[in-house]
């Protein structure tokens, strides 16, 4: 089968849902991973899949914790990581 993982997704003034996510068949790399987005406040603007991920953007993914890696520049104050595992992106750091 595919890669799956379960990541809790939201979009910014919604409740978060738990959804299953399976890697995009047709990628020779094929990957999945979830995903956070928060402001300076610590606030989830958006949380969720990342399906067709490019096997670069695994050196930005811890292994089962979502912690900001320093050497990924930072766009209008705004923070992402992305992680591998179940339910991963559920906690979030600096």
């Amino acid at each position: 089968g595919h890669p799956r993982v379960t990541c809790l997704t939201r979009i910014k003034g919604q409740a978060p849902v738990l959804e299953e996510c399976i890697a995009v068949p047709y990628r020779s790399e094929r990957s999945v991973a979830c995903f956070t987005v928060w402001d300076n406040n610590g606030d989830s603007v958006q949380q969720g899949c990342l399906r067709v991920q490019d096997i670069s953007l695994r050196d930005q993914c811890k292994k089962t914790v979502c912690v900001v890696d320093p050497m990924v520049p930072r766009v209008q104050n705004m923070n992402f990581c992305c992680c591998f595992g179940d339910k991963c992106n559920a906690v979030y750091s600096n």
